[in-house]
């Protein structure tokens, strides 16, 4: 029987909670920790890159961190090709996070990692 990985997208204040905790050891760190040794598959859209970068720049994170970030998305994740019209309406309080979504729904994803409660009780299907 094939075990199938877990496969979670993250929201971007997930990176930037990692690497602004002051505890190496804080779950958002932890969590980046186990992707790197390959016990999940993160996924990520261009579209979710863009807006890492901005988050690491407005709550300035060094821009060494932030392009170590993504060269590590880009070799260990799984980006997921998202068109524009695959982005449906469907966190209403927060309609930046429809790309979340899609990204989660096009590439098959178990988990959303967030700390954004308008996510409800929503699972990609």
């Amino acid at each position: 029987m094939e075990i199938r990985k877990l496969r979670a997208v993250f929201v971007s204040n997930i990176y930037v909670a990692a690497y602004l905790s002051k505890n190496p050891e804080s779950p958002t760190a932890e969590l980046l920790r186990r992707w790197r040794k390959d016990e999940f598959v993160i996924l990520y859209s261009e579209e979710l890159l863009q807006e890492i970068i901005r988050k690491f720049d407005e709550k300035g994170i060094d821009v060494r961190y932030t392009i170590a970030l993504i060269a590590d998305l880009k070799l260990l994740g799984k980006c997921v090709e998202i068109a524009p019209q695959e982005i449906k309406r469907t966190i209403i309080n927060d309609p930046d996070d429809d790309i979340i979504v899609a990204c989660a729904t096009k590439g098959k994803a178990t988990h959303i990692v967030t700390y954004d409660s308008h996510f409800g009780n929503y699972l990609p299907k």
